[in-house]
């Protein structure tokens, strides 16, 4: 090869080492590493949100085999007592929320909030859901699965606010 041939091919090749070099190793590791962060966050973000959309009309059961508890703050009566809709969420995707504790008598309701010191400002509810098809056990704890309406309080004796409310 020519001497001028060899020059103009090493002033090339050198004009592309220098603009690679604009971009070190270690900075295009760091691009390819965040492309692919924001890839997979925006797809989070995405199921994320689909998740929620599931969660904004509670499922309200008709053929209710087992009845299901849960426990909440006194929040829920006055909400109730307001005529308001209250709404106990089931899991979140991922975890994030496992869902609103769940229990299958009101006796085991009461006796959580016992346990926990809670007996005297929070409550039991019953809530429109079937207890072996709207909950699950994670982490030894039964949960919602699914968002449920609260549909009343229930009182000491095992009966629905609004029922001792009538006699």
């Amino acid at each position: 090869m020519p001497n001028a041939c060899r020059r103009g091919l090493v002033r090339a090749t050198h004009v592309e080492i220098k603009a690679m070099k604009t971009f070190s190793p270690k900075i295009r590791k760091w691009l390819k590493r965040s492309a692919i962060t924001l890839v997979c966050g925006g797809l989070f973000l995405m199921g994320g949100l689909f998740s929620l959309s599931n969660y904004a009309t509670p499922l309200q059961r008709q053929d209710i085999e087992k009845p299901l508890y849960t426990v909440g703050d006194e929040n829920y009566s006055k909400a109730l007592d307001a005529g308001k809709n209250v709404v106990k969420f089931g899991r979140m995707i991922g975890g994030i929320y496992p869902g609103g504790l769940a229990f299958q008598t009101p006796e085991a309701a009461h006796q959580h909030l016992q346990s926990i010191g809670k007996e005297e400002v929070w409550g039991v509810y019953v809530l429109s859901g079937d207890y072996d098809r709207d909950s699950k056990t994670f982490s030894g704890q039964r949960h919602t699965t699914v968002s449920l309406m609260v549909i009343d309080r229930i009182v000491q004796d095992g009966q629905s606010a609004a029922s001792s409310l009538r006699r």
